[in-house]
C-alpha cells in the first residue's frame, strides 16, 4: 500500500438536479471524497482515537456525522482526502485504507473502502476518456446519499457491537470496510493509506514530503507545555494561527513564572481550538445586565464596488466618517445613506480614492487579491521580515520583581497601556490575566468605543491623561519611573515626536521595555500607515480569498468577503504578548531594555463550524464559556480565557467603571 501525500484543499460537493441522471465520473468523484472525509472524522470519533470533545457534532447526509476541531487533524485528513482525488481522477484507485495503530505503529483496525464501483477504465484509457460524459450504468445522483446515510449507520452499530479498544480481538464485517482488532497500548495514531490497481505507480508532484500522523493521546488536545514550547509552536504556527497565538502568549507567560521560580518542572497549557476561534470574536460575546453590547460598526463602514474594482472603508470613529464623506463631497448633514455612498463610488477607481482619502487622513483600503499584494511595493519591501522582532535598547540595572510562592506568571510586573481598539488592548488584557498590573491610559481628547473596551479592559484599572497638558504629564513621567513595560500603538513616531521613543525612553528609564503595535510596520513604502484589522485584510487579500473559500459554483458569486472574526488583531495582541514576555524573561537573565515590535499583517485559518450568530439567546457553546466578571456597571459577562494553565489558572480580572476608574499609581508589589 502507497501512503498518501497531503497537500490539496478540502472538496466541495456539488449540486446536482433532482431527478434519476446518472453522475459523470468527475461528479461521482467530488461526492465520493467529500463522503470519505466525513466518514473518516466520524470514525476517529466513533473509535475513541482522540477525545471527544475535540470534535463538534453535525447532520450529513440526514444522519449525524462529527468533524473534528484540531487544524492540524484537519488539514492532514483533508490533505490526505485530496490525494485520494488526485488518484482517483487517474483511474488508479483500488481501496482507500484507514488504519488505525498504536503507539508502536502496530495496526489495530483497518476501515478499508472498496472504491472499484467507481467506474475505472484504467490509467491507460483516461487520456481518451470524457470524464464529464455520463457513466453508462451509473448510480443516479439521488442513490448516493442513501449509501452514504446506510454507511454512517452502520459505523454507529461498530461503535455498539465491537465497544471501547481495546477489545479481545473479535472481527466485524459490514458491507463497504471491514475491520479487525488486536489488542492496543495506551498511544493511538491513524494513517490514511492508497491501495492502488495492478501495475500502478503514485503519481509525481501531489505534494512534497508526506504528512506525519498525529499521535491521538489527550495532551494533542493543546498545544503543549512550556519546556516543549518550541517543537510545538512552530508546529501550531503552520496550522492555525488562532490557537498557536494564544498558546504562544500562556505559554512565554508559563515560561517567565519558571523562571522567576526557578521551578524544574514546567506548567501544563491546554488550549481548546474551538474555544480560541470563539475567544478571537470575544467582543461579540459580552452581556450586560442580559443583553448584548452595541455593535461596534458604524452603519457607513464595509466594502464599496468602485469602477474597476472594491474598497473596504472604516468609519466607527467621527473623524475618519467626516474625511470619507469630504473625499466623496458628501459631508452634509444629516449623515447620508449606504445608498448614497454606492452612488458616489461609481465615479473612483480604487486605487484613486485609496490614495485620495489616504493623503487626507482617512482609513481606507483598495481591496487586493493575494497575487496583487504580493506585487506591491510594501509587500516587496517586508518579504521575509517576521511579524515580531525584540531590538536590545541598552543596559540597564538588574531589576528584580519581586515575586512570592503562589503568585502569578506576571505578578508585580508593571505595564502601561497606551493602546486603542483591539489588537493593543488585547496584549494588555492578556498581560492582566497572568498577573501583570496593567495601568490604561486613555487621551480625553480621542473618541472612545465603549462596546470594545469593555471586553478589552477587563482586568486592568484606568485612567485618563491629557499629554499635553503639563500636570498630566508630570503624572506620566511618574508612572514611567517604576515601568516594567511601555505599550503602545500610535502610529510610529507619534510618541518618539512627544520625546518617549525606545531610544529615549532606555536612557531615561533603563530596563524598559518598549512594546510597539503597528499594522504595516516602521518602514517601508506603507510605514506607519493607519490600519484597522478589516482594512490589513482588505489590502493584503484576505478578502477575496475568504470570498472565493466560502462561494461555492453553484451559489451567486460574492467576490469580497471578511474573515468572521477580528483575527489580525487578536493574533497580533497575543504574539505582541508573547515578544513582552521573551522581553521579561531575557531581562531576568541579564539586565537589558528592549524594544517590541509587532505587525498587524498576519495569516489567519479559521477551523471547524461557522461562527455563532451574535444574537440572544447566545449560542450553548458561547454560553458554556462565560464568565460572571464583576463590574460596577452591573451583570457583566464575558468569554473566559481561551487558555488554561495547570498551576496558575488565569485570572478572571475586575471591569473597570469606565476609562478614568482608578488612580495613577501602581500597586504594592510582594515583600
Amino acid at each position: 500500500m502507497h501512503q498518501s501525500a497531503a497537500t490539496s484543499s478540502k472538496a466541495r460537493a456539488v449540486d446536482h438536479p433532482p431527478g434519476e441522471k446518472g453522475l459523470t465520473f468527475n461528479q461521482t468523484v467530488r461526492e465520493i471524497v467529500e463522503f470519505l472525509e466525513v466518514a473518516i472524522h466520524t470514525i476517529l470519533f466513533i473509535r475513541g482515537v482522540y477525545p471527544p470533545d475535540l470534535f463538534v457534532r453535525r447532520r450529513k447526509w440526514d444522519a449525524p456525522v462529527y468533524q473534528s476541531r484540531h487544524p492540524a487533524l484537519n488539514e492532514y485528513i483533508a490533505g490526505a482526502v485530496g490525494a485520494v482525488r488526485d488518484e482517483l481522477l487517474l483511474g488508479k484507485v483500488d481501496k482507500m485504507v484507514l488504519v488505525i495503530k498504536n503507539g508502536q505503529d502496530v495496526a489495530l483496525e483497518r476501515f478499508i473502502f472498496s472504491l472499484q464501483t467507481v467506474v475505472q477504465p484504467g490509467p491507460s484509457e483516461m487520456s481518451r476518456w470524457n470524464k464529464d460524459m455520463v457513466v453508462q450504468n451509473s448510480l443516479p445522483f439521488l442513490a448516493l446519499p442513501q449509501h452514504f446515510r446506510s454507511f454512517l449507520v452502520k459505523l454507529s452499530l461498530v461503535e455498539a457491537q465491537l465497544g471501547d479498544l481495546p477489545s479481545d480481538g473479535k472481527r466485524f464485517a459490514l458491507p463497504g470496510f471491514h475491520t479487525s482488532q488486536t489488542p492496543v497500548v495506551e498511544d493511538m495514531s491513524f494513517g490514511i493509506f492508497l491501495e492502488l490497481q495492478d501495475g500502478a505507480n503514485p503519481s509525481a508532484g501531489n505534494g512534497s514530503d508526506p504528512p506525519p500522523w498525529i499521535a491521538a493521546h489527550p495532551q494533542h488536545t493543546s498545544v503543549g507545555t512550556s519546556d516543549d514550547a518550541q517543537l510545538r509552536i512552530i508546529r501550531a504556527l503552520e496550522t492555525g494561527v488562532i490557537d498557536a497565538s494564544i498558546a504562544c502568549s500562556a505559554l512565554s507567560s508559563a515560561h517567565v513564572h519558571q523562571l522567576r521560580h526557578g521551578r524544574d518542572e514546567p506548567q501544563t497549557v491546554l488550549v481548546n481550538s474551538r474555544h480560541a476561534v470563539l475567544d478571537f470574536k470575544s467582543e461579540s460575546w459580552v452581556t450586560l445586565d442580559g443583553k448584548l453590547t452595541p455593535d461596534i460598526w458604524d452603519p457607513l463602514a464595509g466594502v464599496y464596488k468602485t469602477k474597476d474594482g472594491y474598497v473596504r472603508i472604516h468609519t466607527n470613529f467621527p473623524h475618519h466618517r467626516d474625511i470619507i464623506l469630504t473625499t466623496l463631497n458628501l459631508l452634509t448633514h444629516p449623515v447620508p445613506s449606504r445608498d448614497q455612498l454606492t452612488k458616489a463610488f461609481e465615479s473612483w477607481s480604487s486605487q484613486e480614492f485609496e490614495d485620495v482619502a489616504t493623503r487626507a487622513g482617512g482609513c481606507v483600503s483598495k481591496i487586493r487579491s493575494f497575487e496583487e499584494w504580493d506585487a506591491h511595493p510594501h509587500a516587496i519591501h517586508s518579504a521575509g521580515k517576521l511579524p515580531l522582532t525584540l531590538d536590545k535598547t541598552g543596559e540597564a540595572p538588574i531589576r528584580d520583581i519581586p515575586t512570592k510562592p503562589g503568585d502569578m506568571p506576571l505578578a508585580g510586573v508593571r505595564v502601561l497601556d497606551l493602546t486603542r481598539v483591539i489588537a493593543g488592548p488585547v496584549c494588555g488584557r492578556t498581560l492582566a490575566a497572568h498577573g501583570a498590573d496593567v495601568i490604561w491610559i486613555t487621551s480625553p481628547n480621542l473618541p472612545d468605543l465603549p462596546a470594545l473596551d469593555i471586553d478589552t479592559s477587563r482586568g486592568k484599572r484606568t485612567i485618563q491623561l491629557d499629554l499635553n497638558d503639563e500636570s498630566d504629564l508630570v503624572t506620566f513621567r511618574n508612572l514611567l519611573k517604576d515601568a516594567d513595560v511601555l505599550l503602545q500603538s500610535y502610529r510610529p513616531g507619534a510618541l518618539s515626536r512627544r520625546g518617549f521613543g525606545p531610544e529615549a525612553l532606555a536612557k531615561e528609564y533603563p530596563g524598559i521595555i518598549t512594546a510597539n503595535l503597528s499594522a504595516y510596520g516602521t518602514d517601508g513604502p506603507w510605514g506607519g500607515r493607519r490600519g484597522f484589522d478589516s482594512l490589513v485584510q482588505a489590502a493584503t487579500g484576505f478578502n477575496i480569498a475568504e470570498a472565493s473559500a466560502f462561494n461555492s459554483p453553484q451559489e451567486s458569486h460574492s467576490p469580497v468577503r471578511a474573515l468572521p472574526v477580528q483575527a489580525l488583531d487578536h493574533a497580533a495582541g497575543h504574539l505582541l504578548a508573547l515578544g513582552i514576555n521573551a522581553a521579561l524573561a531575557r531581562r531576568i537573565k541579564a539586565s537589558v531594555g528592549y524594544w517590541v515590535r509587532s505587525l498587524g499583517r498576519l495569516a489567519s485559518a479559521s477551523q471547524g463550524d461557522d461562527i455563532p450568530p451574535r444574537s440572544m439567546p447566545l449560542a450553548p457553546e458561547v454560553e458554556d464559556l462565560l464568565i460572571d466578571v464583576p463590574a460596577e456597571q452591573g451583570k457583566l459577562r464575558a468569554l473566559r480565557h481561551a487558555a488554561g494553565m495547570s498551576d496558575t489558572p488565569v485570572r478572571v480580572g475586575v471591569a473597570p467603571h469606565g476609562l478614568n476608574s482608578s488612580q495613577p499609581r501602581w500597586l504594592p508589589q510582594a515583600s
